[in-house]
This record gives structure tokens, C-alpha cells and sequence, in this order.
């Protein structure tokens, strides 16, 4: 199964934009578990945590990744320097306070407004809850040219981890590791498989004794749903279960009642199918 999948992976993995999106979401999640020594994502680990190369791969990521925090921060920390120097607007502080009052239910405005100057990060976190609704108040053309510095610099940061992701030397890792049979395909790679072989796929689990869907692949394709029982590390195809029929013949009924006298005939049916 591994051997077929890879081998049409690799065939169209450069041919379909949505097959190449999920390719890249598949392995950059890998590579974030991989560097977060809680996941317990042991597939992840073992792609780039377990062999030379998939240290070096992790490690080219991670500066990568350390590059790319750094500046996001850089921009972030002048922004907001930017919007303490306009903590003298009384429509901006009270704005700022009637968001933060759930925070800090127990502090005055003046006093909100304190820990705003000591801490001017605050004021940006609060600020991208609702920017559309912030930034009228304060249209100051240096907070605007930062925020385009920012959008353009994760977009380029964006391209970046894709261009990493899918380059034959990551690609070719996955490949060969996803062959060693202790690695388990993820809900992840199931979306991919559906993507490859046009496969229209429901997953889902159980969750306090009730079926709860997943995750629904290839919706809209015209062909037969295939169910998928997400179980811990496991997933199993199921086959829907069509019910016998229910009922019970009348002429079984009437051979039944000559030898029970006086039982009413719907007593032999399912209950779902008794008459009232």
C-alpha cells in the first residue's frame, strides 16, 4: 500500500496545486512536531528526529524558522512602539480597556492603561484582535507602512517553508523513511491519498460514546463515500451496515398464534414496525 502511494505521489506531486499544497502542509507539520519535544508524534520524530540526515534537515529548518521569528518579532516590537506613542488618545485607551476588561476584569481604566505603556506588545495583541475596528482610530501612515513590511514578509516566509518542504532532498527522505514499517500514516496523509487516487472520504471517531466526523475529503466528488474509523493510531475502512429486513412474515405470524392463543400478531414484529 505504502509502495503504491509513493510511487503515484511521486508522479503528481508536481502536477496538481491542491496534491502539492498538501504535500507541503503534510511535512512542515512533521517538522514543527518533530521540534516540539511534547508532540507525541512518533512517525514526525522518526522522519527528523531518528537519522543523520533527518537531524540535518530538522536543524536547516529550524534556522530557517529561527530567521524568519526574528524578524516577524523585529516588525511586531517597533509596531508597537508606534501605538504607545499614541496612548494619549483618549478614543484609542478606552477602546483599548473595553477590549481588555474580560482580561483584567478587576482593573481600572488608568490602571489598564499602565500596564499598556509598561508592556507595549499588549497593545499589539489586542490591536490584531479586531484590527479593522483599531485601526481607524490611529491612521498613522508608519503603523500602515510596517503592517505591508509584515504582510509582505510572511509571504515571503510562507514561500520559503514550501520551497524548503518540497525539495527533492526533504522529499526523498519522507519517501524512504515512510517505506520502514513501524512509520504510521496520519488523518494528513489520508487527505493526500484522496487527493491522488480521487477518492471521496469521511473520517471519523467516536467521543463519549457518539460518532463524530472528522474530517470530510472530496465532498462534492461524484462517487461513493469511503468510511474511515479514526482509533488512536489507527484507521480502519468500514462497510456500512444494511439492517435485514425487519419484519416478520404474516405467515410465520399465523403459524404462531395457533400455537400461542390469544397473542396479538404485532407482538412478532419489530417495534419499530408495530401498528398502533
Amino acid at each position: 500500500m505504502k509502495k503504491h502511494f509513493t510511487t503515484t505521489l511521486t508522479a503528481k506531486r508536481n502536477s496538481s496545486p491542491s496534491i502539492e499544497k498538501k504535500l507541503a502542509e503534510v511535512l512542515i507539520a512533521y517538522l514543527n512536531c518533530s521540534l516540539d519535544p511534547f508532540s507525541g508524534d512518533e512517525s514526525a520524530h522518526m522522519l527528523f528526529s531518528s537519522t543523520p540526515t533527518g537531524l540535518h534537515i530538522q536543524s536547516e529548518w529550524k534556522k530557517l524558522q529561527d530567521y524568519y521569528t526574528s524578524q516577524i518579532d523585529l516588525l511586531k516590537d517597533q509596531e508597537s512602539q508606534l501605538w504607545k506613542t499614541h496612548l494619549n488618545n483618549p478614543s484609542l485607551t478606552h477602546k483599548l480597556f473595553l477590549s481588555l476588561t474580560r482580561r483584567f476584569p478587576e482593573k481600572s481604566e488608568e490602571e489598564v492603561i499602565a500596564l499598556l505603556q509598561e508592556t507595549p506588545r499588549l497593545i499589539l495583541d489586542t490591536v490584531n484582535t479586531d484590527p479593522t475596528s483599531f485601526l481607524p482610530v490611529v491612521p498613522d501612515p508608519r503603523i500602515a507602512k510596517i503592517r505591508e513590511e509584515m504582510s509582505a514578509l510572511l509571504h515571503q516566509y510562507e514561500v520559503a517553508e514550501k520551497v524548503f518542504v518540497l525539495s527533492d532532498p526533504v522529499y526523498n527522505h519522507y519517501v524512504e523513511m515512510l517505506h520502514i514499517p513501524p512509520f504510521q500514516l496520519n488523518t494528513q496523509e489520508i487527505h493526500l491519498a484522496a487527493l491522488l487516487f480521487e477518492k471521496k472520504v469521511l473520517i471519523f471517531s467516536h467521543h463519549k460514546g457518539k460518532i463524530v466526523v472528522t474530517q470530510e475529503i472530496n465532498r462534492t466528488l461524484d462517487a461513493e463515500e469511503i468510511l474511515i474509523h479514526h482509533y488512536q493510531n489507527h484507521f480502519s475502512r468500514c462497510v456500512p451496515y444494511k439492517r435485514p429486513p425487519s419484519v416478520i412474515p404474516r405467515d410465520f405470524i399465523a403459524r404462531a398464534e395457533q400455537n400461542l392463543l390469544g397473542t396479538h400478531p404485532n407482538e412478532f414484529q419489530s417495534p419499530e414496525h408495530q401498528e398502533i
